[in-house]
C-alpha cells in the first residue's frame, strides 16, 4: 500500500479549502503552481506548502502554468458536473 501525504489550504481569494493528494515522492515545493478549484485563481505553494496569490512578477513569469492549469482544473469540473 503506497503512502500518500494529504495537504489543505484555504484559497487566500474564495476562502475553500483545498484539498490535495501526494505520494512522498511528488509533493510541491515552494514556488510550485495551480489554480484554486472553486473560483481558479492562480496560486503558488509557499514554504510551508499553504496557498498565497502570486506576485505580479510571479505571475507573469508563470502565465502558462496557470493556463494549463485552469484548463486542466475547468476539464475536471466539466467531468464532475455530468
Amino acid at each position: 500500500m503506497e503512502l500518500v501525504i494529504g495537504i489543505q489550504s484555504d484559497c487566500p481569494c474564495c476562502k475553500k479549502t483545498l484539498t490535495a493528494l501526494f505520494s512522498p515522492d511528488d509533493l510541491p515545493e515552494e514556488g510550485d503552481v495551480t489554480v484554486c478549484t472553486f473560483c481558479y485563481t492562480p496560486l503558488i505553494f509557499d514554504d510551508c506548502l499553504a496557498l498565497r496569490a502570486p506576485t505580479k512578477e510571479e505571475f507573469l513569469e508563470n502565465k502558462k502554468q496557470f493556463g494549463l492549469c485552469t484548463l486542466a482544473t475547468g476539464e475536471q469540473q466539466g467531468i464532475k458536473r455530468q
